[in-house]
């Protein structure tokens, strides 16, 4: 039984970002990014959810170690993708 579901995974897709033929991955806590991006990324790949939603589970995914809260921006959260999360993209779940 796998600890995510299917939001889970589509959110920490968000934490990996493809510029040009560059994979960067945002796993510091100044490279975080906020719901409201989290958002216009699910957005853009078809996979729209609402900001409690997206919150809810970015809840679940830091109780179970998968991201971590970053920085304050712009009086928002932020938050990055921690070890676990990046085992989880690779599959390695």
């Amino acid at each position: 039984m796998f600890e995510i579901d299917r939001t889970d995974f589509q959110i920490l897709t968000a934490f990996k970002v493809v510029d040009e033929e560059t994979v960067i991955i945002l796993d510091k806590p100044t490279d975080g990014i906020t719901i409201a991006e989290i958002m216009e990324y699910l957005d853009s790949v078809n996979a729209r959810k609402s900001r409690k939603t997206v919150y809810l589970h970015l809840q679940k995914l830091m109780k179970s170690e998968y991201v971590k809260k970053g920085i304050v921006y712009n009086h928002a959260d932020s938050y990055y993708i921690a070890e676990k999360g990046k085992n989880a993209l690779k599959g390695d779940l």
